[in-house]
């Protein structure tokens, strides 16, 4: 034994996730919109999933949505020690404008409220 470590880990008193959604299926659909690339975004994606499956003890899907202009550099995977966590990134760069137009998804993802998380 090199040392014995401190075992109590911080808790975090609240956290709040952009949107949430309980789908027909009964999976959980947890949006992000990120205006940076965020390094540490795939762990706190990773993070949000876990407490989320503890609360709700359902599936859980997860999207960022990156919103700015600049080259999208951030990873969709976190895997510390061989735990693979994985999310859907999405470039909103990439989608049409028209195929925003078109369907009226943007402007019902866009108005919704954060989520209190806690």
């Amino acid at each position: 034994v090199q040392e014995f470590l401190n075992v109590e880990l911080p808790r975090v008193q609240q956290r709040k996730v952009d949107l949430l959604l309980r789908l027909v299926d009964g999976t959980l659909l947890h949006i992000e919109f990120q205006t940076r690339n965020h390094r540490d975004m795939a762990a706190r994606m990773g993070e949000y999933y876990y407490w989320l499956v503890r609360k709700f003890g359902c599936n859980v899907r997860q999207i960022v949505i990156y919103t700015e202009n600049g080259r999208l550099t951030m990873p969709c995977r976190f895997n510390p020690q061989g735990n693979v966590h994985q999310f859907q990134l999405l470039d909103l760069r990439d989608v049409s404008a028209a195929e925003l137009l078109k369907s009226n998804r943007l402007l019902r993802i866009s108005s919704a409220q954060k989520i209190n998380f806690a």
